[in-house]
């Protein structure tokens, strides 16, 4: 034998240890859509007289065993459950799958005569309006019924509904009994070639459970993505904000400064302008006080005292009568040097006792 057969026979032995490896018969299984051969699932079937029949089709066993269908609805679905795992138990079949058929009591069932040349789907569409309409004649909504057909050897449509309620109280007892449960179905004959199935799991294809793998996988990246790029955003106008609040807060300090320094340099205008005003005016004022002092006589009282901007003078006051106010006028009109005019009388009256109120104005 040459180097080169027996480098092709290592070659060959390689690749078929490899195909026997657990890994690899996994991945191709997952991956390549190759699914590892099963046991066909155990039929039970209803027979008369409250039997069950639970056969094993790949092995032709089978083992039939008492069903009491007696007492209300969920005693009945129990006793069912209860009787398919007592079989299942003695015949050494625990963790087969199984395929059962629901008690013809249950179903509501129509024989259909359909016209050729419809294709599978046609016949199941048309059987299943045909038992809709039977149902709403009834008075019960076709929405409540798990409906389904199959053909008989006949050429005829066989249909079954039954109520979504009962299939579920099985579902829901096979599962807390452990029975893995992969078809209900109904059917006229109890060997389980005419089956309308009314319930079975929704197996995807491999390439759909990938697509949807992917999907999710990508949903989540976009996801990340636009997670990361809002977090990003919400950095950035966390650090604009806070910058902006810096900035503003200096503005403000700034602010209360001029207005700090503002409100100084307006006050020491006002205390200058008030300091001018008062030196401005102490010596007339001063004047003009002992110069009244000299020429109001004995009788005449000065109430108010007021100078105008203009240079004039204003004085409010009271006389005991009008000899007293003439002699108070003529004080001020010899006086030279002092009043620029003579003076005005622009008002006189005289109370109920006699004495006089006055407004004199004097031209400084």
């Amino acid at each position: 034998m040459s180097g080169w057969d027996t480098c092709g026979e290592w070659l060959a032995g390689g690749r078929q240890r490899l195909a026997q490896l657990t890994v690899v018969q996994t991945l191709r299984e997952r991956w390549g859509g190759v699914q590892s051969p099963a046991e066909p699932p155990l039929l039970v079937t209803v027979a008369e007289a409250e039997r069950l029949a639970v056969t094993a089709v790949d092995d032709s066993q089978q083992a039939v065993v008492q069903w009491t269908a007696k007492g209300n609805e969920a005693e009945a679905v129990e006793g069912l459950v209860a009787a398919v795992c007592g079989a299942v138990e003695r015949q050494g079949w625990t963790g087969r799958t199984v395929s059962l058929q629901v008690p013809p009591d249950w179903c509501m069932a129509l024989l259909s005569e359909l016209p050729t040349g419809l294709s599978n789907e046609e016949q199941a569409e048309a059987a299943y309006w045909e038992m809709a309409d039977q149902l709403g004649s009834s008075g019960l909504e076709a929405e409540n019924y798990a409906i389904a057909s199959c053909a008989l050897p006949t050429g005829a449509l066989w249909t079954a509904a039954v109520p979504r309620v009962r299939l579920a109280q099985l579902r829901a007892a096979a599962e807390a009994a452990n029975l893995p449960l992969v078809r209900l179905w109904a059917g006229p004959a109890t060997d389980g070639r005419a089956q309308a199935v009314l319930w079975q799991p929704v197996r995807d294809a491999p390439y759909v459970r990938y697509l949807r793998w992917s999907m999710a996988v990508l949903v989540v990246l976009l996801l990340g993505f636009g997670l990361g790029r809002d977090l990003c955003a919400f950095y950035t106008a966390r650090q604009a904000r806070q910058t902006a609040e810096a900035q503003l807060s200096a503005l403000a300090t700034d602010q209360r400064a001029m207005a700090v320094r503002q409100a100084v340099h307006q006050r020491a205008v006002r205390k200058a302008q008030v300091l001018q005003e008062l030196s401005a005016g102490r010596q007339p004022w001063y004047s003009l006080l002992v110069h009244l002092g000299t020429v109001v006589p004995e009788g005449v009282w000065l109430e108010q005292v007021q100078l105008a901007a203009d240079g004039s003078c204003r004085l409010q006051g009271r006389a005991v009568d009008y000899p007293a106010l003439t002699h108070f006028l003529q004080g001020c009109e010899q006086t030279e040097g002092f009043f620029t005019q003579l003076p005005q009388l622009e008002e006189a009256r005289q109370g109920e006792d006699g004495s006089l109120t006055f407004r004199l104005r004097l031209q400084l």
